[in-house]
Order: C-alpha cells, then sequence, then structure tokens
C-alpha cells in the first residue's frame, strides 16, 4: 500500500481502473512521508454518492448547531465528527473521506500539528482499522492479550555530535557555496526563500542536498566528489567495494589526502584513523561497538544492524569496518538476489561470526526480518522522513524478540542534517497529534489563549521522548532556516556557541539546574553520553 499514498505520483490511479468490488490496502504506517499523502488512499475510496448538500443537516453531529462563521469553516466539519467518541451507524460523514477537504486544510503542501489533531482522527476512523501495540485482540483460546506485550523494551537515543572547531571551519566554507544552489538559481534570494518555505521537492536541487548531506559526514566525502570524474552513482560505489581486501580504500585515500606526496596508509590501525579522522559518526560507531561488547571474548555477542541514506556513505562506513575485527555482510543495491538472501542468511545463522548487517534504507528499511537474531540497531544518517525511520527501528522490535532492544540515531549538529529534522518533524507532527489525541486533550484545555501552539509543542515534546532526545538539546522547530548552522547564539541549556562551531561554555543554570552528565568519551569537540545528551 506505499506506493498508492502520495496523490502526487498518480500511483493510485493505475489501482483505480481494476475491476474490483473492494478496496483493501495493506500497510505498516498510514502517512509514510506527510500528512497529506493519505490522499492517495481518498482518491480511491472516495465516491460521489459520499457527496452532501452544503446546508444539509448530516454536515455535523445530531445535536450539533454551529454559528453561521463556524459552519463556513472547512474545519469545523472535521473538528465536530472528531469529538465524537461513537459515531452513528447510518449517517456516517463519509463525506468527510473528498481528498479534497484534505488539501483545503493545508498550507503550502503542509497540514499543520493543530489541523492534524483536529481532522486526522475522523478521516482516520473513516478508513482505517488499526493494530499497533498496546492494543487488545483476541488470543489463542478466545483469551484476550495485549499486543507487543512480550516483546521485550525497546531503547532509542538520539547522540547530537559536533565537528572539532578546524573540521567545522572546513565544513562552513563548503556548505557556504552549496547552500546558494540548494533551492532556485543561485544568487536569487528571493526564489530560495520562496522554495524553502514551501518545501516542494520539485523546486530543490537534489545533487546539491546530496553534496550538503555528505559534507555533515565527513569533508571526505565531499572532496572524493569533486575529484571524481562521475558523478559516482550507486553502481559504480559497487565495484569500488570489489577493489582488493581493503573495499577500496586506496582509491578512497587517493581521492581524498591533501598531501599526494605521503605514502598510502597500509595497517588496519592507520587506515581506520585515516577514515575516522573528520568523522564524528564513524567514531562514535566505533564507541557503540566498543561499549556493546562487540570486541569481547566472550561467547554471547550483540549483533547490529547498521543503515546509512546514502550509498557513498555506506561505503565509507564500510571500509571502517573493514580495518576492525568485525564480522560483517553488506546488503546493497543492485545486488543480485543470491548474494542478498546469502548474506541475510549468513547474518541470521545464530552459529555464523557475522556480527553486523550495512545496509541502507531503501535496500533494507522493509524487507528485513532481524529480530530473531538482532536486538541492536545504529541509523548512521538521518532517513528523509520519520514513517520510514520508525519502520527501520521496528526491523528488531517486533513479535519473536526476546531480548531488550537498543536504537542509536547520529545527528550531526551545526551541518544540513538541522534542516533535514525540522523538514521531517514538521512532516509528521500532524500524525503524531492525531494518533495521541485522547493523551494531548487532555494536557490541553479548551481555555488556552495560544491552543495551536500548545498542541504543536506538546507533539514536538512527545516525538522528541519517543526518539530518544534529550532535554538539552536543539528544538528541532527552530531549525527551520537551512542557512543557519546554529553556531549564533544560545541553545536552550544555555549553552553558548561560537562562530567557529564548537561549544566553548555552558552557563550556569537556576536553582532547580541540573548537574552536567560526567563526560566519558570527546568525539567531535565534545562528550555526548550514551543516552545523547550533551555533556560540558
Amino acid at each position: 500500500g506505499h506506493r498508492l499514498k502520495a496523490i502526487s505520483s498518480r500511483q493510485h490511479q493505475s489501482v483505480a481502473l481494476l475491476d474490483r468490488e473492494c478496496t483493501w490496502c495493506l500497510t505498516a504506517t498510514p502517512m509514510w512521508n506527510r500528512a497529506l499523502d493519505y490522499c492517495g488512499y481518498l482518491a480511491l475510496l472516495w465516491k460521489t454518492e459520499f457527496s452532501i448538500p452544503a446546508d444539509s443537516p448530516q454536515k455535523f453531529p445530531p445535536g450539533v448547531t454551529p454559528s453561521p462563521a463556524a459552519a463556513s469553516d472547512p474545519l469545523e466539519p472535521y473538528t465536530q465528527w472528531s469529538a465524537v467518541d461513537q459515531l452513528p451507524l447510518d449517517g456516517k460523514p463519509y463525506y468527510l473521506l473528498d481528498p479534497r477537504g484534505l488539501v483545503v486544510l493545508a498550507r503550502r503542501g503542509k497540514l499543520s500539528t493543530a489541523n492534524g489533531f483536529l481532522a486526522l482522527p475522523i478521516v482516520l476512523r473513516l478508513s482505517s482499522l488499526t493494530r499497533e501495540a498496546g492494543n487488545q485482540m483476541i488470543g489463542p483460546h478466545g483469551a484476550p492479550i495485549v499486543i507487543g506485550d512480550d516483546i521485550p523494551r525497546l531503547h532509542i537515543s538520539t547522540v547530537e555530535l559536533r565537528y572539532t572547531r578546524y573540521t567545522q571551519d572546513i565544513h562552513n566554507r563548503v556548505f557556504n557555496v552549496l547552500s546558494e544552489s540548494l533551492y532556485g538559481p543561485p544568487g536569487d534570494a528571493s526564489a530560495t526563500a520562496s522554495a524553502a518555505s514551501a518545501d516542494s521537492p520539485a523546486t530543490m536541487n537534489w545533487a546539491t542536498f546530496r553534496m550538503l548531506c555528505h559534507l555533515s559526514v565527513s569533508p571526505k566525502l565531499d572532496r572524493f566528489l569533486r575529484r571524481s570524474p562521475s558523478s559516482v552513482l550507486s553502481a559504480e560505489i559497487s565495484r569500488f567495494t570489489e577493489r582488493g581486501d581493503d573495499h577500496g580504500f586506496g582509491l578512497f585515500w587517493s581521492r581524498t589526502t591533501e598531501d599526494p606526496s605521503a605514502s598510502v596508509p597500509t595497517n588496519l590501525v592507520a587506515m581506520a584513523r585515516y577514515l575516522a579522522h573528520q568523522s564524528p559518526r564513524l567514531r562514535y560507531l566505533l564507541h557503540i561497538l566498543v561499549q556493546q561488547g562487540v570486541f569481547d571474548s566472550a561467547s554471547s555477542q550483540p549483533r547490529f544492524l547498521i543503515f546509512c541514506h546514502w550509498p557513498l556513505t555506506m561505503w565509507l562506513v564500510q571500509m571502517f569496518l573493514g580495518t576492525l575485527p568485525i564480522d560483517f555482510v553488506v546488503v546493497r543495491a543492485g545486488m543480485p538476489n543470491s548474494l542478498r538472501s546469502n548474506a541475510i542468511a549468513r547474518f541470521n545463522d545464530p552459529s555464523s561470526s557475522t556480527q553486523a548487517l550495512l545496509t541502507t534504507y531503501n535496500c533494507g528499511a522493509t524487507g528485513l526480518n532481524m529480530h530473531a537474531q538482532c536486538s541492536r540497531i545504529i541509523l548512521m544518517e538521518s532517513a528523509l522522513n520519520h514513517n520510514s525511520l520508525f519502520q527501520t527501528i521496528g526491523r528488531i522490535h517486533r513479535l519473536g524478540q526476546r531480548e531488550e532492544q537498543r536504537a542509536w540515531l547520529l545527528f550531526m549538529d551545526h551541518t544540513i542534517q538541522r534542516y533535514m529534522e525540522f523538514n521531517n518533524t514538521t512532516k509528521v507532527l500532524p500524525q503524531i497529534a492525531a494518533q495521541y489525541r485522547p493523551f494531548l486533550e487532555r494536557q490541553v484545555p479548551e481555555s488556552t489563549e495560544d491552543r495551536d501552539a500548545t498542541i504543536e509543542q506538546l507533539a514536538n515534546q512527545l516525538l522528541s521522548h519517543m526518539l530518544g532526545i534529550g532535554p538539552d538539546c536543539a528544538d528541532r522547530l527552530t531549525m527551520e532556516d537551512y542557512r543557519d548552522l546554529g553556531l549564533k547564539g544560545k541553545s536552550k541549556s544555555g549553552r553558548q556557541y561560537s562562530l567557529r562551531g564548537s561549544s566553548s561554555k555552558r552557563t550556569a543554570g537556576g536553582p532547580d539546574h541540573t548537574p552536567t552528565p560526567k563526560r566519558i568519551a570527546k568525539f567531535g569537540g565534545d562528550g555526548v553520553d550514551d543516552e545523547g545528551y550533551m555533556t560540558g
């Protein structure tokens, strides 16, 4: 059902042409990228006989008589029907399934958190059957059971990383040039600002976006792309990995070294150091592996799923893992089915020594069942939407899992990842607000002066809790300007940032100021503890 969601792709029209009596779509999440994706489903379900006159008494629930001003508000019918606990057996408001009605509530292609809170509950109730963890269902022998009650706990930690000041300077010089062409023609400030606000994929320069994402992983990746004679697509990267036992490290070094007269590193330690230099993500990856006992001599060691978004980033991680004493397999795009199946079977074999499977979101987020032998997952890069992220983590959190699970989300502050997090957050908040409406209703009294802002704030806090984002971490909703790297001013925690991109001090808080967590390691110029909280 995933491909039918986005109405812009028109794929739902192919299904609409089929001779069918009923339409059922099976999906792990009703909104893959953003709330308006649901219009693809609604376009299939909508029938002209659902329409009612504008002044029909069926427009509102029985007993509800809104004022003339409220009756003319396109949001009011959704609001009133969403507040009804038990829908009538006859006269259900199927007219609200008109996809055009949902589009009217959107602004610049986005549904606000408050409108999602008010409108989506009734739309979902009329068109979907949902089963999720915590719901009660009938189990064997007719006994009631709670879905997921026997699955051990899932711990999600968002870890905020930073470059050192020296590396941040290198990043900023390249970022300032690339960001000018991310939206619209270079130098056209008005077009750039308009496109960024509209968040339209058609106006984004995806080649520039790709380079900015690689820059946020390591400046060496940007250098590699600039020194490569071609655009370095996935098929070419696959050939890089076949260059000897070093997974193509020699080629990578030749295109990224700043001293061509130097000798290529030949021992594993030197190769690992070169790859991890200027890459806090790789250094923290090693920290996680060490902390979780991957290199211990114990007979039982955890297994890891490691996800990247871009094939070039996956190649960098593959080269780094190749320098470590760890047995791993790779699943990449274009891989023959036999090799893919063999890699997965090897990882899932309890008698094998394989401890990690490296892949991308596109290859493995929706097609791998690894919970039988794996309970650890590391997300090296942000997914392009939070629903993809949740499904990726769901690879290890499902029925049959016997161990507590851990998931680490690596966030690189002061890079394009800030803007990615803002977009992902604003797209998923309407869905969060609708899904947890009963909880949010208890937190937001009707008399609240700015109810819409309060709903958005609470939904954002709920999302932060779900993703393990610490209280000292920057608010994702403040990262709207993609050109602002957050290097100026102060964070919520009182941390002062210099223009050079690294923290200089933490100012004292009030009487109930929380003590600074103890530093356990230094990555990218600042310590980061295992729960994702920045240390001083």
